[in-house]
């Protein structure tokens, strides 16, 4: 079986959020192999990784392809958007009434 370093290359790469303490109770107490504390530092990984936000203001998020969609208010009132994505009926859980023109062109809920 190949040893590998895991306390050096989980505290290098995670910041030192396990120390060689930490380690030694794992392997010791709970039993932990080294291939489970390489998947335990992979997990403690992502919580150091830079994460982005993305927001695309373009279209609605689609939930199922070409089918549901979930937007805001905004989107809802969008009588072109509504077209182009062939949307026809329209659940609003907000406190704002859709204008008019929607509720009498859309099944509104």
């Amino acid at each position: 079986k190949k040893r590998i370093d895991i306390m050096n290359d989980i505290s290098a790469e995670t910041h030192d959020s396990i120390d060689a303490a930490r380690i030694a109770y794992l392997k010791d107490q709970m039993d932990v192999e080294d291939e489970e504390l390489i998947y335990l530092n992979r997990i403690l990984k992502l919580q150091y990784k830079r994460r982005e936000l993305i927001l695309n203001r373009n279209t609605p998020s689609v939930i199922i392809d070409d089918f549901l969609y979930q937007s805001d208010i905004n989107d809802a009132r969008n009588m072109n958007l509504l077209n182009k994505l062939g949307i026809q009926h329209i659940i609003n859980t907000c406190n704002i009434s859709l204008p008019k023109l929607i509720t009498e062109k859309f099944s509104v809920l």
